[in-house]
């Protein structure tokens, strides 16, 4: 007659990252707002930046939605910059803050290293491996700073190439000027800056100036050197198209993940994390009998059956474990907006359904409080009365207006009982 489930709180180990995307070519960048699990790494980043960017062209295929088109080429290139999906990209992310490189993160780096208010910078290159890039593809990446010559000050967004190891000084003119272009208006790049070797990350600490000259003679620029950009005096005024510069597009503003980063998600997401395919590690490889070797696997849990009563268990408390064993653990407090009336299951069943599987709120079981500490409290409906009533103790009370619904009921929400409608 009953039958009860444990839902998950969907993606209450994740994070949305605030990340900004620059393309290798130069063009507009564009900010993401990027779902990633808490305890993940930088490479889960990356892999959910693909993920995200995939999704959000997929969609708009399916939308059947068309860039307009200009005469202006340039215009239309600035328009679909950034939003283009390219295979073999690769990913180098760093933390960008007054106009200069303050760290470059790895792979294996944890995205709980980066503060929740940084937005990090991610650059579209050739080559993210620097052993591959010296010794397979013989590339050298370079992080360029832009100052000013009249009053030394670093100024715009620092940018990142990989250039040829043999790169000669009038290629790596070619290769800045052609990335700022956009940026660059009514004015010769020779006679708007200069590039100069820096040996430190603002480029205050200029060498040789690397002349446009030079195309005999390669620059030999070491792997993550920095090259400064020294815009000459009265040139940013003149030639600098800030307005454009400072120009974002906005992706990924996806609205329940927008929920989520604010604590509050619906039951249904709930009842879809717990149907949804989840890929067990390596560590939890099944061994195929015809094969003779252990595969990666996934699992799935189905709803083939619904009752009339179903108790539906929100998993609030976690133990959280370390190498050394169980650790302690918490209570996830996220608002769980659950429906009163009219809960319907259509999209969980796997089984034909002769009528939508609906479903009624008549009790719930709400818990204060935290793991190791708490108060609970109930509500329920009188069969008969078809009236509410609130239980708190040896404490009953009449409750006229239903059950609460608002966002401390949500985060209290414990445990929640449901009866079918009859058709």
């Amino acid at each position: 007659p009953f039958v009860t489930v444990s839902l998950p709180i969907p993606d209450a180990e994740l994070r949305v990252m605030a990340v900004t995307l620059y393309p290798k070519d130069g063009g507009r960048p564009t900010r993401y707002f990027v779902p990633v699990s808490k305890r993940g790494s930088i490479q889960q980043l990356k892999d959910s930046l693909r993920e995200l960017k995939e999704k959000i062209r997929a969609r708009r295929n399916d939308h059947g939605e068309k860039k307009e088109q200009t005469n202006d080429d340039d215009d239309d290139d600035d328009n679909k910059q950034g939003q283009d999906h390219v295979d073999d990209t690769e990913f180098m992310v760093a933390n960008v803050f007054g106009h200069r490189f303050i760290k470059e993160y790895t792979d294996g780096d944890p995205v709980s290293a980066v503060d929740k208010r940084t937005t990090l910078s991610i650059y579209e290159v050739d080559c993210s491996s620097s052993d591959l890039r010296k010794h397979v593809r013989h590339l050298r990446q370079v992080r360029f700073v832009m100052r000013r010559a009249d009053t030394d000050e670093l100024f715009g967004t620092p940018f990142v190439l990989d250039v040829d190891e043999s790169i000669t000084g009038a290629q790596l003119h070619t290769r800045v000027a052609e990335y700022l272009s956009r940026v660059v208006h009514d004015g010769d790049a020779d006679t708007v800056y200069g590039l100069y070797r820096a040996s430190d990350s603002a480029g205050a600490k200029r060498g040789e100036e690397i002349e446009a000259s030079n195309d005999q003679d390669a620059v030999a620029l070491a792997d993550r050197s920095v090259v400064c950009v020294l815009w000459r005096a009265g040139c940013v005024e003149s030639h600098y198209a800030k307005a454009e510069a400072a120009i974002l597009q906005v992706e990924g503003r996806d609205e329940q993940l927008e929920k989520r980063n604010g604590g509050k998600v619906d039951l249904m997401t709930c009842f879809q994390s717990f149907t949804k395919a989840e890929q067990l590690s390596e560590a939890e490889a099944w061994y195929c009998p015809r094969c003779k070797e252990h595969r990666l696997a996934s699992k799935k849990l189905e709803l083939w059956r619904l009752p009339e009563i179903l108790v539906v268990h929100l998993k609030r408390f976690k133990i959280v474990r370390t190498m050394m064993g169980a650790h302690g653990g918490r209570k996830i407090s996220d608002a769980i907006e659950y429906p009163i009336t009219g809960l319907d299951l259509s999209e969980c069943v796997s089984t034909q359904q002769s009528a939508p599987p609906l479903y009624d709120l008549y009790a719930m079981v709400n818990h204060s409080g935290g793991l190791g500490h708490g108060h609970y409290t109930s509500y329920a409906k009188h069969h008969e009365q078809e009236q509410w009533y609130e239980f708190d103790d040896s404490h009953v009370s009449l409750r006229a207006d239903g059950p609460p619904a608002d966002e401390g009921a949500y985060r209290g929400a414990y445990v929640l009982f449901y009866r079918r409608r009859q058709n």
